[in-house]
């Protein structure tokens, strides 16, 4: 091959490469995931896929179990290991964080059936100023 044109070939390819090394730089810069922050003896809903029964039962299933609480976690791989609360079972298998959402019981109790006259009863008298 002409000289001049081996040394064109590997100009470009080291161009190619410096190229690629700062797009990877500037790609990998960019975080799009969020780190989850739950720890141990914190409260969480599981979040459960299966639908069994009629065709549209998925509208209207609830879409969590729970609540658990977290009794180990592996932060490595954001894994967590869980007992449910009512039962005091501890569940078999580690469970992602992306299948767990934060227990708050305040928002819960607000949106319970049994306790909404309660609820209610309790934001008039705040609202009230007594």
């Amino acid at each position: 091959m002409d000289p001049q044109l081996k040394l064109l070939r590997e100009t470009v390819r080291q161009n190619q490469i410096e190229a690629n090394e700062r797009t990877t730089k500037i790609y990998n810069a960019k975080t799009t995931t969020k780190v989850p922050k739950f720890k141990i003896m914190d409260r969480v809903w599981l979040f459960d896929p299966s639908t069994r029964g009629e065709k549209l039962a998925h509208k209207v299933m609830k879409k969590f179990r729970g609540p658990f609480l977290i009794i180990d976690a592996n932060p490595e791989f954001h894994i967590y290991k869980l007992q449910e609360c009512s039962t005091q079972k501890i569940w078999k298998s580690w469970v992602h964080a992306d299948r767990l959402r934060l227990y708050c019981s305040d928002r819960d109790l607000f949106y319970d059936k049994n306790n909404r006259r309660a609820v209610r009863a309790n934001l008039q008298a705040t609202r009230n100023g007594e």
